[in-house]
């Protein structure tokens, strides 16, 4: 009998272990899906991968615009518009960008930024600023909804005639606005909002 109720008490105190466990998760990830979680640099997180690889598992934006800037005349080969490649066409970017000694472009505002003692920003993916959109702007956003000017924002993926970039609506669709476009593409030396983000 002694140890049935010894046993009883092992499970129960694992039950309890695992029941606080499983709700802290839970709770974190409706956080995150409610964009209520902050990141380390102090910016708004939008994106959970699942996973931790390839050096990161989070998204985060900065807390407000950083520039309304253009993006360069400049042809970019090889970006892309996927999850996690914002930061390589970033790199491809800035490497267009030096070489036409442009200078205050999207790109170059986001590898310059600093927020939080973090400088490892850069400017995100059609996909990444899409999803941005999605849990910031048009979900549950609370305070990061408000941070976003109703207009399109550059994005770092090229389309790929090379002619212009994809950019992402912020403006809230209404009935009345007909000529409502979701995504667009932009022209290069045109002046857009800017949101910078980083992986963690």
């Amino acid at each position: 009998m002694l140890v049935m109720q010894s046993g009883l008490g092992f499970f129960k105190g694992c039950f309890m272990k695992y029941f606080f466990l499983i709700f802290f998760l839970f709770f974190y990830s409706c956080s995150l899906e409610n964009a209520n979680v902050i990141g380390p640099a102090g910016g708004f997180v939008f994106y959970d991968k699942g996973n931790y690889n390839d050096g990161w598992r989070y998204l985060e934006a900065s807390p407000k615009d950083i520039g309304e800037v253009s993006w360069g005349a400049i042809d970019v080969t090889g970006t892309s518009e996927g999850i996690g490649s914002g930061r390589q066409n970033t790199d491809l970017i800035i490497a267009q960008l030096n070489s036409a000694s442009l200078t205050r472009k999207a790109a170059q505002l986001c590898i310059n930024y600093s927020l939080g003692g973090y400088q490892d920003w850069f400017l995100p993916s059609f996909d990444e600023l899409a999803e941005m959109h999605k849990k910031l702007k048009v979900g549950f956003g609370g305070g990061a909804s408000s941070t976003f000017k109703s207009n399109f924002y550059w994005s770092s993926t090229q389309t790929s005639a090379g002619t212009g970039v994809w950019g992402k609506n912020f403006k809230e669709k209404n009935e009345e606005d007909t000529g409502y476009k979701d995504s667009l593409e932009l022209i290069k030396v045109d002046s857009y909002p800017v949101r910078a983000i980083r992986a963690f």
